[in-house]
């Protein structure tokens, strides 16, 4: 299937409705669905029942945090891309993030627009990539 035919879904788990609604508009396109839970329980349960690329999930959320819920996606779904936003970012934050959450991307809240398209960009590409390269013979 040709690239431009695929649809990529993007995950954004935020506690915060008007987070979820604010990364919609700036990520939602022609080829790309976006859809906010507001738990990680509830982004496990849309996992279970749908093919997810990118998962955008804030640190500290109650129950499940976000580096909880990225290694939990890491362990089950390795293929879907994984992007911490934290308003807590101190180095341990970071180096806790790549080593306990295998996450790609970590980004600061508040949030910069073009930064956050920008980094969503390039993980819905190597997404694509990814997903239309022939299985190995």
């Amino acid at each position: 299937m040709p690239a431009e035919d695929i649809r990529i879904v993007v995950l954004v788990v935020d506690d915060e409705p008007k987070v979820g609604e604010i990364l919609k508009r700036l990520l939602a396109d022609e080829r790309t669905e976006v859809l906010h839970a507001k738990s990680g329980l509830h982004a496990l349960q849309t996992l279970e029942l749908m093919e997810v690329d990118v998962v955008v999930a804030d640190q500290v959320m109650p129950g499940m945090d976000g580096l909880l819920l990225l290694a939990t996606v890491r362990d089950r779904w390795p293929g879907t891309k994984r992007v911490l936003l934290s308003a807590y970012l101190g180095t341990d934050t970071v180096i806790e993030s790549v080593n306990r959450g295998g996450v790609h991307k970590v980004l600061a809240k508040p949030f910069d627009h073009a930064t956050v398209r920008e980094t969503i960009e390039q993980l819905v590409n190597e997404r694509l990539a990814e997903r239309t390269q022939p299985p190995p013979a």
